[in-house]
């Protein structure tokens, strides 16, 4: 939840260490922020098609999940 939250706020996108930094500056989030368990979160979003990574490496939420 915290990733699709990040990235409806940067809707052109994040890298992945972009998403990492973002998610360890939120002080609102009491989970622990690696770069390998974001990377799990996106790899399950993008199984279900919630994500994409565009030209530039940066993910992005599907046009459908955008809104």
């Amino acid at each position: 939840m915290a990733v699709k939250h990040a990235l409806k706020v940067y809707p052109d996108g994040l890298q992945m260490m972009q998403l990492v930094r973002q998610l360890e500056s939120a002080d609102w989030l009491q989970v622990p922020v690696a770069k390998d368990l974001v990377k799990g979160d996106i790899m399950a979003l993008a199984k279900e098609k919630k994500v994409r990574m565009g030209s530039s490496k940066k993910w992005t939420l599907t046009e459908e999940k955008a809104r």
